[in-house]
């Protein structure tokens, strides 16, 4: 294997880390939110303060998203 070829390798697999690091990241979000909408509110904020190996830290809460992500614009429970 050429040195162009084992860099291309490595650049992509890089690049396949960062995405499964973003992946991870949305769907321990995701599981908060889940969470907290049967009303575990002291599960889901241990979730949303738990660091990604890797990650970058958590230094507080995330947002929580918009109405229109989470398919429910009725405004009720």
């Amino acid at each position: 294997m050429t040195t162009a070829a084992r860099a291309e390798a490595a650049a992509a697999l890089l690049t396949a880390l960062r995405e499964v690091t973003e992946a991870n990241d949305r769907l321990q979000l995701a599981a908060a939110w889940v969470l907290e909408a049967f009303g575990d509110q002291l599960d889901a904020e241990t979730v949303r303060m738990l660091r990604v190996p890797g990650g970058p830290e958590r230094p507080g809460r995330p947002p929580v998203p918009p109405l229109s992500v989470t398919g429910d614009e009725s405004g009720r429970d």
